[in-house]
């Protein structure tokens, strides 16, 4: 029988919620898998993934979580491409490629791959699906790595006033801060910058402070010696940001290569206007390269 791709509707939740729970990972259990099928912050996406379906039943499905921004001063739609799997019978004819290009084919829409690994780069980069290198490489400080201290206020955990932030941004740091991430505030001479980190530990014993969103990369580079200084605490510690978001190497920063490269594609957005937020990696805690 002919296999058929097309977008998942609100009657396939569950059952990709176990196609990916069954065949790929189970860690985030079937609660987290829900989810990723049907995100908490969007009432009625434009699908709830991509599938591949044979006599019925699911064979291949690729997770996409779309959300809503403002990015300066306009509404924009994103989608965060994720796990992609395909069942090992039904590999080798194309699936893969099929479900990637058909789920990314709309142009009003800015698609964002957080983490791709080696087979997922092979089905996006190459024509037809033509998705681009967002970031390969992160800026990173440690604590203690800078000499003299400047005139910067900061406000993280009980210090951070969220009544401060500007309107459109309340709800989506409170979004995310219902997903465990850290909100800061830091203002110098430049102006202030809002962020949000994801703290968590990598393959070693590393603790990263990553940054998901920065809304002034200026500020936070001015801050982010000090932040590390005042937040991190022990030499296993880094805060760490993705280097588009910078027009120049911050003051006192490092450079470390991404093991695995973000991508994107966009008709709209320049690569500095993507962030990380909205995406399957704080709804199913996954680590991040």
């Amino acid at each position: 029988m002919t296999v058929e791709t097309r977008p998942a509707g609100p009657a396939d939740v569950e059952a990709l919620a176990h196609f990916w729970h069954d065949h790929m990972n189970r860690r985030p259990g079937l609660a987290g898998w829900r989810r990723i099928a049907n995100c908490p912050w969007y009432g009625e996406p434009p699908n709830h993934g991509w599938v591949a379906v044979d006599d019925g039943r699911i064979v291949g499905a690729m997770a996409l979580v779309h959300s809503v921004r403002h990015i300066r001063g306009r509404e924009e739609r994103f989608c965060n491409i994720g796990s992609l799997y395909v069942l090992e019978p039904y590999r080798g004819r194309g699936l893969a490629r099929a479900i990637a290009g058909e789920s990314t084919a709309d142009e009003s829409i800015t698609y964002v791959g957080i983490d791709a690994a080696p087979q997922t780069r092979a089905v996006l980069e190459p024509a037809p699906v033509n998705f681009r290198i967002l970031d390969d490489r992160r800026y990173t400080w440690r604590p203690g790595g800078h000499r003299a201290r400047r005139q910067v206020a900061i406000g993280t955990g009980d210090a951070f006033d969220a009544r401060l932030l500007p309107s459109p941004l309340r709800r989506v740091f409170a979004d995310h801060v219902a997903l465990d991430m850290l909100p800061v505030t830091m203002t110098s001479a430049r102006g202030t910058c809002h962020a949000l980190l994801r703290v968590r530990n990598k393959d070693s014993d590393t603790l990263y402070y990553e940054a998901f969103y920065l809304d002034d990369a200026d500020v936070f580079g001015d801050c982010a010696a000090e932040l590390a200084d005042r937040l991190l605490t022990g030499r296993d510690a880094i805060l760490a940001a993705d280097s588009r978001f910078f027009d120049a190497p911050p003051a006192a920063a490092e450079v470390e290569r991404l093991r695995q490269v973000r991508h994107y594609k966009s008709a709209r957005l320049a690569p500095a206007d993507i962030d990380l937020l909205y995406s399957e990696v704080p709804l199913l805690d996954l680590k991040i390269s």
